[in-house]
């Protein structure tokens, strides 16, 4: 995919894409949320998500650890730019989980990652841990 992908699930749902046969998504471009805050899902048997190294993801983090959330029934490999959007002023010490990956992550991460803007110096995020991709304050 080269370009922009903009999910835009509704209240406490979110959009799927379905790969049969074992297919995956390959990103070069955008994916972004727009809408209230949801999950994305990437499913089909073995469902694999590659983000190339001009690819960015981004996710909205809210309070209460609210986040976007993007699932991957198979593998993720991951390069490129995560983009972190803080919706409102957050809390402090907070953990957000914003992608899961049945298949694990391969110990791949991101290449840059762009944290909000906030004046808190404590933003970390990955490498990824198991299935799950974390970002904390």
């Amino acid at each position: 995919m080269s370009g922009t992908l903009t999910s835009q699930g509704g209240t406490g749902f979110g959009d799927t894409i379905m790969t049969p046969g074992g297919g995956g998504l390959t990103n070069n471009g955008t994916i972004q949320y727009s809408g209230a805050l949801h999950t994305l899902a990437l499913a089909g048997a073995g469902a694999a998500y590659t983000q190339g190294t001009q690819g960015t993801l981004i996710f909205r983090l809210g309070n209460g650890q609210t986040s976007d959330l993007f699932t991957i029934s198979g593998a993720a490999t991951l390069a490129g730019t995560v983009n972190f959007v803080a919706q409102g002023n957050l809390n402090a010490r907070q953990v957000w989980t914003v992608i899961t990956a049945g298949g694990g992550f391969g110990g791949t991460d991101f290449t840059q990652k762009i944290y909000p803007n906030d004046g808190n110096p404590r933003w970390a995020a990955g490498p990824p841990v198991g299935g799950f991709y974390t970002v904390q304050n």
